[in-house]
């Protein structure tokens, strides 16, 4: 089947999907100008969107759609164990309504996969990026009080200050701006945007995330500027693929070091934090014992954390906050709330999704022959990887709905979408679809 070209009318709708599910949407206010009912209106019409894209290019276009969603048997297997868990889940509606969600962005993001070139996907995360930032120094510059966050953790009495601009929170704004500049690097090197444009960008993200004072992202932004310059030299040297991948599993050791050791603890100092990593080592503790509890299924997909002050039905999350004398939302370890949430088995999906991402991500670059587009194309999804596991060693993000959008868009780009279709990888990477045999205009 002919892959087709996206209309000017559906790119913008993606890009009201891509703006809304931002991290950005969630305070783009101040809280004396917010308005619930409009922000809810907002959502629930990009949801809407998500859903009626997908259903329109399905009704035209069956075989493709089909092909390409299963394909993608781990995120399949993924979605039906998550289903599965609203029987065991402590809170069975608020399982379906996240179960909900991770369908919808399954749906959409084999839309996009089917219409929606590689260059296009990064034009849309930097968009994000850039809008974010843009909200946030206007935050800060008008609304300063409610830019900055100053949280007090537990009985310790450890005060967290940070700048959060118009983002729910200092880490997420500070890992928005590492995806964002790992995105923006890239498509300078795909030729995609010109270095006048990308340096100011550049300068903007890193300037915010810096003021974020987050120390797991610090060492996540040093990660991007080793990525993107042994991406350069890779991508410039013919090198052989078993060097690469050597260098490659170099840096993932390196990643794991440092995200479970030496590193934070130091860059936490520089940062007068305390050496429970602010808080999370007891998180850790207490989360691994709740995990005992029940490991293989798990408590319910996104379910284990309250989201609401009715605290009857989370016993093991009330326990930890009741420990704390904290609120904590999150795990603040991806790893660990992923167990939390779905278990063993859902673990062990998810991990073997990252396998086959690594293991299609090292053949593109293996038949990448002299083809340097392909080659920054291939060390542009493993950095990216590389970045997603080792910032969920201090951080939270493989259960959220919102990150999804991200997580599974390049899981179909890389894996299920035409790319991999080693005859189209030129066409598909770089630039609109368009009908007929692939070529480009």
């Amino acid at each position: 089947m002919s892959p087709r070209k996206a209309s000017i009318v559906e790119q913008i709708l993606v890009l009201f999907v891509f703006i809304s599910y931002s991290y950005c949407i969630n305070y783009p206010l101040p809280s004396r100008f917010d308005n619930p009912i409009l922000l809810s209106i907002f959502q629930k019409g990009a949801k809407l969107i998500a859903v009626l894209l997908p259903v329109v290019f399905l009704a035209r276009q069956p075989r493709m759609f089909l092909r390409t969603i299963t394909q993608s048997k781990p995120l399949l297997l993924f979605f039906f164990w998550c289903s599965a868990s609203i029987y065991w889940s402590a809170d069975p509606l608020l399982t379906l309504k996240e179960v909900t969600l991770l369908g919808i962005v399954i749906v959409f993001s084999t839309y996009l996969a089917c219409n929606f070139s590689l260059s296009n996907i990064l034009f849309l995360i930097v968009g994000c990026g850039g809008l974010g930032a843009f909200l946030s120094l206007i935050m800060w510059l008008f609304y300063p009080q409610e830019s900055w966050s100053s949280i007090t953790l537990g009985a310790d009495g450890e005060e967290l200050l940070g700048f959060k601009g118009s983002y729910v929170h200092k880490n997420h704004l500070a890992f928005a701006m590492n995806v964002s500049i790992l995105s923006l690097f890239f498509l300078w090197r795909m030729r995609q945007i010109s270095l006048t444009l990308a340096l100011p960008l550049l300068a903007l993200f890193s300037f915010l995330l810096f003021c974020s004072s987050s120390a797991a992202n610090y060492i996540g932004f040093f990660l991007v500027l080793f990525l993107c310059a042994f991406g350069f030299l890779l991508s410039e040297k013919k090198s052989s693929s078993r060097r690469y991948i050597f260098l490659a599993a170099l840096i993932m050791i390196g990643c794991l070091v440092s995200g479970g050791s030496g590193t934070y603890h130091l860059v936490a100092k520089k940062l007068n934090r305390s050496s429970s990593l602010t808080g999370r080592t007891q998180i850790w503790k207490l989360s691994v014992y709740a995990i005992k509890k029940q490991p293989i299924l798990g408590y319910g997909f996104n379910s284990f954390w309250p989201k609401h002050k009715d605290l009857s039905k989370f016993s093991e999350a009330s326990t930890i906050w009741n420990k704390l004398k904290w609120s904590v939302p999150q795990a603040h370890n991806g790893y660990l709330d992923l167990v939390l949430n779905t278990g063993m088995v859902g673990a062990a999906i998810i991990l073997g999704l990252f396998v086959i991402q690594i293991i299609q991500l090292t053949k593109m670059f293996q038949n990448a022959n002299f083809d340097q587009r392909v080659r920054e194309v291939a060390v542009f999804g493993l950095s990216y990887w590389i970045l997603i596991i080792y910032i969920n060693f201090a951080e939270s993000f493989l259960l959220n709905i919102r990150y999804y959008y991200q997580f599974v868009l390049l899981y179909f780009v890389f894996v299920a979408g035409g790319p991999l279709n080693f005859k189209n990888i030129p066409i598909n990477l770089f630039v609109s679809k368009t009908s007929g045999d692939g070529d480009s205009k």
